[in-house]
């Protein structure tokens, strides 16, 4: 995963598409299943890992060497079809299914287990040197649970939700369907439809649910944030040089999965999100990234007042990569009308190249969060894993989980073993 900053005229259209016009079906997530801790990468992350990919094509040699490669051929022949379709049509794509599963250090807990994949379509429609680029996306997820026991009645049993990509039951959306109009040169860009703000003021490269790295919530998400999931709007983002570049959102905000793309705009219920990110701050160390986001959702309801109905959070993050290594650190804050956590913070280190494999990671972290909840403690989690370049298109993720001082349990210290198994086709 490397850092980026992405202009139009550089990616050959592929840019960096923060808008979204998102079209769910009837089976919603429950509010905090909506939040930015929602299960799966957002489309924006999904998107950097397809960039990465046309990327590759060519100059960083996709797909992986991996461990071993059982079809030779048919890779060739599938690497030849993703060519194809993109230097001829402009078309990309990529199918993800992924299993994940976690099990406690306690024998009186029931492990969890869920299936997912994820359907990312991409379609360059227009590239004009005068006229600028029109782009469409469409992002479909479905998840489903394997086992009896759900990873949020696992983790929530701790106090908080504690790993990433897992929901509440069985669902199917299509995620996101959105519109793209980048200016000529690629600086500046707008877009209309259902959007994810939390791709806003999310977007990391070691601590993202789309790293298939960390799985507890605090190091691969951010478990303080209360947005929407979804919404339309309207967003865009500029370029001003040197590095820095802004973006901003508007979206409806009642992100229950029942939306009607036929009346976007009639539930007096907004969304706001907007970020400020400085790519490269120490350029002679590595790429890095310094970011800072503010929201504002205003979930009026009728006779509820707005200071009580609404919610307004903080978030900021910085990684950098020194040599072989990359570290990072978060902070994420709420107020007003809160989720599950109020105060979060993360940080952590990953090597890039483990005793000489080049296409694994290793990593380690720590996270705190402060609940909401009432009788519940400030909890804390340990976290390392190995990520492990299977073949050229599987990658295989261990890790281990301390929980320090869990608030729904009585013992002072929770063991957690988690394994993920992600395939990018």
């Amino acid at each position: 995963m490397r850092f980026r900053t992405l202009h139009l005229s550089q990616r050959g259209g592929l840019s960096y598409l923060l808008g979204t016009l998102m079209l769910v079906n009837a089976a919603a997530l429950p509010a905090y299943g909506q939040s930015t801790n929602s299960p799966g990468a957002t489309t924006e992350q999904s998107l950097e890992d397809l960039i990465e990919r046309n990327e590759e094509f060519d100059t960083f040699g996709w797909p992986a060497k991996g461990r071993f490669n059982p079809f030779p051929e048919v890779l060739n022949r599938y690497e030849k079809l993703n060519r194809d379709l993109w230097n001829k049509y402009g078309f990309s794509f990529f199918l993800k299914p992924t299993v994940i599963a976690q099990a406690s250090s306690r024998p009186d807990r029931n492990w969890t287990a869920n299936y997912q994949h994820n359907i990312l379509l991409y379609w360059r429609m227009l590239q004009n040197e005068t006229l600028g680029t029109a782009s469409i996306v469409a992002n479909g997820l479905q998840i489903r649970q394997l086992t009896n026991t759900t990873g949020v009645d696992f983790t929530q049993s701790l106090g908080i939700n504690f790993t990433s990509s897992d929901s509440v039951a069985d669902s199917d959306s299509l995620k996101a369907l959105y519109l793209r109009y980048d200016l000529p040169g690629g600086a500046a860009n707008i877009r209309f439809g259902q959007h994810e703000l939390a791709g806003i003021v999310g977007g990391c490269a070691y601590s993202c649910d789309d790293t298939s790295s960390f799985m507890s919530g605090p190091l691969s998400a951010y478990p303080a944030s209360t947005l929407p999931g979804q919404g339309m709007g309207f967003a865009g983002g500029v370029e001003l040089g040197g590095g820095v570049s802004l973006e901003a959102g508007i979206a409806d905000a009642r992100g229950n999965g029942h939306l009607n793309p036929g009346r976007p705009f009639d539930s007096g219920e907004w969304g706001y999100a907007a970020a400020a990110k400085l790519s490269n701050p120490f350029a002679a160390t590595g790429d890095g990234q310094i970011k800072a986001a503010y929201y504002f959702v205003d979930e009026t309801f009728k006779g509820t007042s707005k200071r009580q109905a609404s919610t307004q959070g903080v978030n900021f993050i910085v990684e950098q990569d020194i040599g072989a290594f990359g570290v990072f650190a978060r902070y994420g804050a709420s107020w007003g009308r809160k989720g599950a956590v109020d105060h979060a913070a993360a940080g952590g280190v990953v090597w890039k190249e483990p005793f000489g494999n080049d296409e694994d990671w290793l990593g380690a972290g720590l996270g705190w969060v402060a609940p909401t909840a009432q009788n519940s403690n400030n909890e804390y989690v340990a976290e390392t894993f190995y990520r492990l370049q299977l073949t050229p298109l599987v990658v295989a993720t261990t890790g281990v989980m301390a929980i320090g001082n869990p608030s729904n349990i009585s013992s002072d210290l929770e063991g957690v073993l988690n394994f993920r198994v992600q395939a990018f086709f």
